[in-house]
C-alpha cells in the first residue's frame, strides 16, 4: 500500500498510456470531503480514448467534468507510464505494483 496526502479540492492527477489506443491520458480529480472522489478533467490527444470514456472533447482535446467515482481501478500490463500525482508528491505506479496487479485508488478523509 502506498498513500499520499491529498488535501480537500486540491487536484489530483493520474497520467498514463492508454493501454488499447496506445495514447497519453490525464485524468484530474478532486476529493470533496468527507469522502468523495470526483473525476473534473480528462486529457488526450487521442479522440478513440474519448470515444472510449463516452465523452465529446474539445478542440484542445480536454473533458471538463463533475463526475463522483467511488474507486479508480487501473490494471495495466506496464506500469512504467502511470504516474499519479498530489499536491508537489509524485507515485510512479511502477514503483509499487507489479505489471499486470490491479490497483485501487481510494480517498480517505484522515484526521492526524
Amino acid at each position: 500500500m502506498a498513500r499520499l496526502p491529498v488535501h480537500p479540492y486540491e487536484p489530483i492527477t493520474l497520467e498514463f498510456i492508454n493501454s488499447i489506443y496506445r495514447a497519453p491520458v490525464r485524468e484530474t480529480l478532486i476529493f470533496e470531503p468527507p469522502e468523495n472522489l470526483y473525476v473534473v478533467t480528462v486529457e488526450s490527444p487521442s479522440q478513440d480514448v474519448f470515444r472510449y470514456y463516452g465523452l465529446e472533447p474539445d478542440p484542445a482535446g480536454k473533458v471538463t467534468l463533475h463526475r463522483k467515482v467511488e474507486k479508480v481501478r487501473l490494471r495495466s500490463s506496464d506500469y512504467s507510464n502511470h504516474r499519479i500525482k498530489a499536491g508537489n508528491l509524485a507515485l510512479n505506479l511502477k514503483e509499487v505494483v507489479s505489471d499486470g496487479e490491479s490497483v485501487i485508488f481510494d480517498v480517505k478523509d484522515c484526521i492526524d
